[in-house]
């Protein structure tokens, strides 16, 4: 039997959170049945946003603010960011809405212009939701740079103060 663990606050299992785990397991499992402890899948995301800033903002600023809004962190007011590793689950949906959402709620986005996403590296056409993710796959958006392998968001800015 396989078994697939969403560690909380991270995207890895360690050696000492698989141990405890397999303890556990061991305790309830039937007899003849063999357990195989295993992490998910994380499914990086191709994510484009093109929106436009107030005439009063900079969009340097207001840039900055939304890569934070996107992060894997935390909002500088506290609040979790939108693809902080414990706000996705297996299998769970990611919809364009959430994302439009979340930057009408940011002061000086004056309108949003087009959100496309898809799996990274996919050959297939973007769209506005990514629906098709199996019961051990989780969405990954990292952001890195360095990285990109494991999720990236791309935020064309346009308009505001020159």
């Amino acid at each position: 039997m396989r078994i697939a663990i969403d560690p909380k606050g991270a995207t890895t299992i360690d050696e000492p959170l698989r141990r405890k785990l397999a303890r556990h397991l061991d305790a309830v499992r039937l007899i003849g049945e063999d357990l195989e402890i295993r992490p998910p899948v994380f499914v990086p995301l191709e994510i484009h946003v093109s929106l436009c800033v107030e005439p009063e903002y900079w969009p340097q600023d207001l840039r900055f603010v939304i890569e934070q809004e996107f992060s894997t962190g935390f909002t500088p007011d506290g609040r979790m960011a939108l693809f902080h590793p414990d706000a996705w689950t297996f299998g769970q949906a990611i919809h364009a809405s959430q994302i439009l959402g979340r930057l009408q709620a940011i002061p000086g986005v004056e309108h949003v212009r087009q959100i496309t996403m898809k799996r990274w590296n996919d050959p297939a056409a973007a769209s506005d939701v990514i629906v098709n993710l199996r019961s051990n796959e989780i969405i990954l958006v990292a952001n890195d740079p360095d990285d990109m392998e494991r999720g990236s968001i791309s935020i064309d800015v346009r308009g505001g103060r020159r």
